[in-house]
This record gives structure tokens, sequence and C-alpha cells, in this order.
């Protein structure tokens, strides 16, 4: 039976204005495992947001129709023994304009934040996530290509947002200073130059 379950609620949208998303991964507790998070998926919503889980990139689809998808091969313990199983990430909507940023490759060693994570259950052993509002991953590479990237789009917005919002409040100099002029400062103004202004 197919579910699905977006992990933020009030709860966790007050947690988020005091946790920094991008340090969940420097926390070892805040890990969830594959088991857990299917045992939690459309329970404990506000707790799971907070969580990350890892794994290494198996496969790689092109990018394409609004959509960056990858395999996740996340290990785990059960019954005392060793397991992997495969999650399939879907990347879309506000991500798509950051897909280079994440510039993925098979065997990169991948922790992705669950919040605002889409949790769709396809039966009891198989789960795709889908971040159409934003995410958060850490990316490391093996051999390291120095100290791992975290990929924030949430920042990447803010950061394009106050961007655009400069160029539109900071008009250029010239500009201002050509409107200020009279029609007869203007004919001055052009006297005093080497080549000549019509107005």
């Amino acid at each position: 039976m197919k579910r699905s379950t977006n992990f933020e609620d009030e709860d966790s949208v007050r947690k988020r204005h005091k946790i920094n998303v991008d340090e969940v991964f420097d926390d070892p507790s805040s890990a969830i495992s594959f088991p857990s998070l299917l045992k939690n998926n459309g329970n404990g919503a506000a707790t799971v947001a907070e969580k990350f889980i890892s794994g290494k990139v198996n496969r790689i689809w092109p990018a394409g129709d609004g959509m960056l998808a990858f395999e996740l091969a996340t290990s785990y313990v059960s019954e005392g023994h060793d397991r992997t199983t495969r999650l399939l990430v879907c990347l879309t909507e506000s991500c798509v304009q950051f897909f280079d940023h994440f510039d993925l490759k098979p065997q990169d060693n991948i922790c992705i934040s669950l919040k605002e994570a889409e949790i769709r259950t396809e039966d009891d052993q198989s789960l795709k996530l889908i971040y159409s509002k934003g995410v958060v991953l850490r990316r490391a590479r093996k051999p390291l290509d120095g100290q791992p990237k975290t990929i924030n789009t949430w920042k990447l917005m803010e950061a394009a947002a106050v961007r655009e919002d400069d160029w539109f409040s900071t008009p250029e100099l010239g500009i201002i200073a050509s409107a200020a002029l009279t029609p007869g400062a203007l004919i001055r103004e052009a006297g005093s130059r080497s080549k000549p202004v019509t107005v």
C-alpha cells in the first residue's frame, strides 16, 4: 500500500528556527536507520524531520523533466546481521535550479536531512524520498576532495533573493546623475566631452 508523509509540522517549524540544519550531520544521535524510518513513517513526524539518513550513491539518473534522481544504498543492522537496502531520492521543483551544486557521482558518501522530505512507501521494504521545497545534504568523496561539502538549497535561495533585491534596488550611479541634470546642464556636459552627445 502506498503511503505519503511530509515530515514537517508546527513543532518542527519552531525547532528549525533554533537548530542549524547544516549542523545536524555532526550529531550522531540525529542519524536514523532504514528500519526506524519505516517504523516512523506517518508517526513522530516532528522528531524525524530533525533526523538524517546516510548512505552511498549507487546509481544516478540523468537530470531531466525537472528532476534529479539517484539511488542511495544505506546500511543497517537487523537481528545481529549487517544489511543494505536502497532508497530512491528525487530532487525536483525548488531544487531544480541548484542541480549543478550537487555534482553527485557514484560511490559518493551522502548524508541527507529529512527536513521537508516527502516519504512515499511503495511496500514494507521500499521507500522513496521526494524533495520539492528544498534539501540539505552533505557529500564526501573518496579519496576525499578536501572537506565534505554541504549543499543547503534554502540558503542558496536566500542568497539568490538577496542578490536579486540588490539588483533592483540599487540603480546605476550614472543613471541617477543623468536623471538629475537639467537640459541646460546636459548640453554643457556634452560640450565638455571629446565626443558630441545629442540631447
